[in-house]
């Protein structure tokens, strides 16, 4: 009788240290995933944001050189304002595969191994 009481605490104990051991393991594999995530999403952001003002500074100075050879300073502006509009209804028309290209992503980068 005793033999199996002592049988029984080492499955009992054992038991518990598996169900311990995978805990940590998922706890882990949770924490690898969720800092692999954040951080490129941080990097594509960040690049985003160098690419955004990379934009910014070249249609500034594609307005300024359209000023330069029309002769009037508004032109190249409203030459650039009427560009950016274009792109937006663009953008707006298909916004649609937009979204759907970002949720690709952010769905490849976070199950991503």
């Amino acid at each position: 009788m005793e033999s199996k009481k002592d049988n029984w605490e080492l499955a009992k104990e054992g038991l518990e240290n598996y169900v311990s051991s995978a805990y940590e393991l998922y706890k882990y594999e949770a924490i690898e995933k969720t800092s692999k995530f954040s951080s490129s999403i941080a990097a594509s952001i960040l690049s985003y944001l160098v690419l955004g003002l990379s934009f910014l500074f070249f249609l500034t100075g594609l307005a300024f050189l359209i000023a330069e050879l029309t002769g009037y300073f508004y032109y190249g502006f409203l030459f650039i304002a009427l560009l950016l509009l274009i792109i937006f209804f663009v953008v707006r028309l298909t916004k649609k595969s937009v979204k759907k290209q970002f949720l690709d992503f952010f769905i490849k980068k976070f199950f991503e191994k």
